[in-house]
């Protein structure tokens, strides 16, 4: 509705004795909305934390731009989740951008401040990464970040702002 000026129409489709369309209109543009019936609509599901995130990392401003940044710019919603080696040959936290063939473009982008329990060198969990960026974005006034990993394929964004919180669970990609 943000892109409508001025007045608008609001009109209803229906088939038989069912809406099914909204339409919103303006002088310029014509917005087009399908309805659908409340009992098509699953139940959202339900989320058992696993209290054992064995990879964490704190993410402020400058981690949270870095890592919308590096989705930006790169077409791919692909992000793997891994273990590589530093230059000093230490275990560390990099979420790797683009598709994982190795005829592609990618941007690894070392997460800082991590912290890793017990994840072996080599570990490569993916997701999609717009998802992440989206919330990323939704969320970058929070005080407060923490990615949490568990090596099952369950990841935790958990964001603390003056006077909320919030958190997401993202479960992975299938093996890409």
């Amino acid at each position: 509705l943000g892109i409508a000026s001025g007045e608008v129409v609001l009109e209803l489709e229906k088939q038989q004795s069912i809406y099914t369309k909204l339409i919103i209109s303006d002088l310029n543009y014509t917005l087009n909305f399908s309805l659908t019936d409340l009992l098509m609509i699953q139940e959202i599901g339900e989320v058992t934390d696993p209290n054992n995130y064995e990879i964490q990392g704190e993410l402020g401003s400058e981690e949270i731009t870095a890592i919308v940044r590096a989705h930006n710019a790169l077409e791919s919603d692909n992000v793997i989740v891994k273990i590589n080696k530093n230059l000093d040959n230490e275990d560390v936290l990099v979420m790797s951008f683009g598709d994982v063939s190795n005829h592609t473009n990618k941007i690894d982008y070392q997460i800082p401040n991590s912290t890793l329990d017990n994840v072996p060198y080599g570990t490569q969990i993916p997701f999609n990464s717009s998802l992440i960026k989206n919330i990323l974005n939704n969320n970058k006034d929070a005080e407060s970040a923490l990615l949490k990993v568990n090596s099952q394929g369950l990841m935790k964004l958990e964001f603390t702002g003056e006077d909320w919180e919030s958190f997401y669970y993202i479960v992975r990609k299938a093996d890409v």
